[in-house]
């Protein structure tokens, strides 16, 4: 019967809260109590007049000079608890009886009967002299919810599913100790760079080379990055660290800050003595445009060393790119390149088809845009490549069927004995992972990471740069501290990762930002940026081709400015001779595809438009690191719908830096005024599609030039 009672009191006052609960159970045993003493006080006054009428009115005088003389509670308890000596047991019936009725009849009792129960309970409070009303409010305050969950015990009552709301601890990402303790340097390349004559360590021919060129200061990722590769080659490429296998290297650094000189450099430098001609320098990079970019920068320093610098990426056919790479001799191949710069897909064609094509000799494998590379793996390269320079061979007329190059294990003294060559990994991207199962499938070898941060608080100077080995001491001197300090260390392995890398940076000098419109209005606006606003040299990007193609039509009709696309449909010749034309000041505006967004080093680019909201951050920043490229000036304008304004928001609080941040407001009467031009457009659109399809059936592509 109690359970039952109990669960309608659970049911009555289940939304009820942890106070309130409190209070009524009070109430229950304050009025439990009063309900027992009115009937004890009942039975005491029948046996009273039986036996010893003259008690009661003794106790009533004596209550008063009670009150005045301070008699202790305990006498005044002893006399009206002598009657009831003999009944103890009956007491505990009629407590326990008592506090089940009013258990069972309070949850269901309507307003005035309650109101009537509250008065009865004024009355009897009234009755009871002052100081037994202190000492049953003392006994009722000692009654306190006990701080337990779950089904207890409470005042007689047993309380079920009382559950308290719990707190989630915030779950920090834990990274491994190199993604957590980065060597950073400060993004900003417009102070504190280091003059090309003060890099230690590069070789004087290059020095000059640079100075030729037009580049007379190092920038950040350049002067920490170049010395830290050299001095794993200072004891020569074929040996490496003393005989010990070199650590991998990943950099993480804004757009047009220099990192690809900043693996060109002490490339050319480890191999402008080499004596037989190997392939000692592989380049990884995922779209053909950005590969091209690549070789061109190679080939501009490495001339001058006599190196052979190869470009692998479909553009020619399958048997000149063969011819490039080997040349068959009587007494076996011989290998015609020292540096070879490729997409994935062509390098495994070559490794499983050509014939003589060798990885053996491999030094250096960089992988640039290593996220885009990660995240679009094609054909499992990295397997192959991995495959060929550990291949083993039985090919008397190869030249080194002698040669084998054992896959690194553990340091035993049979593997002491012979020094085999390093085989490093070098990894670069504006938007560099920190998901370590990604990062895992390049097999790194206890890699550094060089990492420039969203604050200016980097720990590196940025006016002395250090050099690797200063690195390594300061890593032995971290392995000693974690060893007297362990609670340190787990404090700093639980840093949030947004604090240590994924760090999106954008450039100091980039001027940010964003329209609200309406996506008819967006063509409005940006042609009025080329006519009202003067811009010479825009670079639009879309989110597919069809958007591309259809803002490539609109635009072609307006004559003040020259308009092109690039899509990744296009052949390599025409990007290139687009590309060129737009540096020429031959286009206004380029519509492209996000096959641009990446790598592509355009200087004269004034503005960049955003035409569709991109959907992730890495996608925003490399589109906006098409300007403001090595310290130059530039803005980047993104066109946004109303529902599209919080994911715009929240995905540029991702890059931190709201110092050149700000909405742009165009008046309406402003683009009244490419209304007409705009719907004369409109109406020879139908005749532009036609013309379109009769050029598709003649294999002819319009430029728009």
């Amino acid at each position: 019967m109690s359970l039952f009672d109990i669960q309608r009191y659970d049911l009555f006052y289940s939304d009820t809260s942890s106070k309130s609960k409190e209070l009524v159970l009070k109430n229950l045993l304050k009025d439990a109590k009063k309900r027992k003493k009115a009937s004890q006080s009942k039975i005491d006054d029948a046996a009273e007049e039986e036996t010893q009428p003259s008690v009661v009115t003794e106790e009533k005088v004596e209550e008063e000079p009670n009150e005045l003389d301070g008699v202790p509670k305990k006498k005044k308890k002893k006399k009206s608890e002598k009657p009831d000596a003999n009944n103890n047991s009956t007491k505990e019936e009629s407590i326990t009886s008592a506090e089940i009725v009013v258990q069972a009849e309070s949850p269901v009792k309507n307003e005035s009967e309650k109101s009537e129960e509250v008065e009865d309970l004024e009355k009897t409070q009234q009755e009871v002299p002052k100081n037994e009303e202190e000492e049953e409010e003392e006994e009722v305050e000692k009654v306190v919810m006990p701080d337990i969950e779950g089904p207890h015990e409470f005042g007689g009552f047993t309380v079920l599913g009382d559950y308290k709301e719990k707190a989630l601890d915030k779950v920090n990402q834990v990274l491994p100790n190199w993604l957590a303790h980065p060597s950073v340097f400060k993004p900003d390349v417009t102070t504190g760079n280091l003059p090309v004559l003060e890099m230690p360590n590069l070789d004087s021919d290059l020095k000059q080379k640079l100075l030729d060129n037009g580049i007379s200061h190092f920038f950040p990722v350049q002067y920490q990055v170049i010395p830290a590769i050299l001095n794993d080659v200072k004891l020569g490429a074929g040996v490496g660290c003393a005989g010990f296998r070199t650590r991998d290297i990943c950099c993480s650094s804004p757009t047009g800050s220099g990192k690809t000189l900043a693996f060109v450099l002490p490339i050319i430098q480890c191999l402008k003595n080499r004596v037989v001609r190997r392939v000692r320098a592989l380049v990884i990079l995922p779209v053909r445009t950005l590969a091209q970019q690549v070789y061109k920068v190679f080939q501009t320093y490495a001339e001058d060393f006599g190196l052979k610098v190869v470009l692998i990426m479909g553009e020619k056919s399958f048997e000149k790119e063969k011819m490039s790479l080997v040349k068959k001799r009587s007494d076996g191949y011989e290998c015609l390149a020292d540096v070879i710069v490729a997409t994935p897909g062509k390098l495994v064609d070559h490794i499983s088809q050509t014939e003589g094509f060798d990885l053996r000799h491999l030094r250096f494998l960089v992988i640039d845009e290593a996220d885009r590379v990660i995240d679009d793996i094609k054909h499992n390269w990295l397997t192959h490549v991995e495959k060929a320079v550990y291949k083993t061979t039985d090919n008397k007329t190869d030249f080194d069927c002698d040669f084998i190059r054992a896959k690194p294990g553990p340091i035993t003294i049979a593997n002491c004995l012979k020094i085999n060559i390093p085989f490093q990994k070098l990894l670069f991207s504006a938007t560099m992972s920190d998901n370590s199962q990604k990062l895992k499938q390049l097999n790194l070898f206890q890699p550094r990471l060089f990492s420039a941060m969203k604050n200016n608080n980097a720990q590196k100077s940025a006016s002395s740069p250090p050099l690797a080995d200063e690195a390594d001491n300061q890593v032995e001197d971290a392995k000693s501290k974690k060893s007297s300090n362990k609670a340190e260390e787990n404090k700093n392995l639980f840093k949030p990762a947004e604090d240590i890398v994924q760090q999106f940076v954008i450039p100091k000098c980039l001027i940010e930002k964003y329209v609200v419109c309406t996506p008819s209005y967006k063509p409005l606006i940006l042609f009025h940026f080329l006519t009202a606003m003067k811009y010479k040299h825009v670079l639009c990007f879309t989110n597919s081709k069809e958007c591309t193609h259809r803002l490539f039509l609109l635009a072609k009709c307006f004559d003040e400015f020259k308009v092109a696309k690039i899509t990744s449909l296009m052949k390599s010749d025409q990007k290139k001779k687009i590309l060129s034309w737009f540096e020429a000041g031959k286009i206004n505006l380029l519509v492209s595809t996000d096959v641009m967004a990446r790598g592509m080093d355009l200087s004269n680019v004034q503005l960049v438009v955003s035409y569709d909201c991109p959907s992730h951050v890495e996608t925003y920043v490399h589109r906006v690191g098409r300007t403001a490229r090595a310290g130059k000036e530039g803005t980047a304008i993104s066109l946004v719908q109303v529902k599209e304004v919080t994911h715009f928001k929240t995905l540029r609080k991702k890059c931190g830096g709201k110092e050149n941040y700000s909405r742009l407001r165009i008046p309406n009467e402003d683009l009244e005024l490419l209304i007409p031009k705009f719907k004369e457009s409109l109406e020879l659109l139908p005749q532009t599609l036609k013309d379109e399809k009769k050029r598709t059936n003649t294999k002819s592509i319009d430029l728009g030039i």
